[in-house]
């Protein structure tokens, strides 16, 4: 299986950058706020798997004000696997 086409990694990144714009932030704004650098959050934004840090990701969603909740259930839908579902409250730009 390739990481990189996996759906729910792919929702993750959407949200990442969705929320961070909304935030009105830019990439590097976010990587200060997270300690880190804006080619880290670059990556959490186009969801490369080779460079995936979930802990990471995890952080990008807190500091944004993003609650993800996840079903591991097996689905009945045909495409079948886990789902997501988000519930956003975006961060104020300080």
């Amino acid at each position: 299986m390739d990481l990189n086409d996996d759906p729910l990694g792919l929702a993750i990144a959407r949200m990442i950058r969705m929320a961070r714009t909304e935030c009105g932030w830019s990439q590097d704004e976010l990587a200060d706020r997270l300690g880190t650098n804006q080619t880290r959050v670059w990556r959490l934004e186009t969801w490369d798997a080779r460079y995936m840090d979930v802990e990471l990701a995890g952080r990008a969603l807190n500091q944004l004000g993003v609650r993800m909740r996840f079903d591991t259930r097996p689905s009945v839908s045909p495409v079948g696997g886990s789902s997501a579902t988000w519930f956003t409250r975006p961060a104020r730009r300080t």
